[in-house]
């Protein structure tokens, strides 16, 4: 929900995948792979 909310109120995809690539950092958990899944999904329903 939260990416397709921030991608409809004009955060561009590169800033997404961004602030995911910085959270699996920080949290140092396997959430990266999930929310990559995430993404991709909302993307193909554009």
């Amino acid at each position: 929900m939260h990416i397709r909310v921030a991608l409809d109120a004009g955060v561009s995809r590169d800033q997404v995948l961004d602030t995911l690539l910085i959270a699996a950092l920080i949290g140092k958990t396997s959430v990266l792979t999930s929310s990559l899944r995430v993404l991709r999904d909302v993307e193909e329903r554009m």
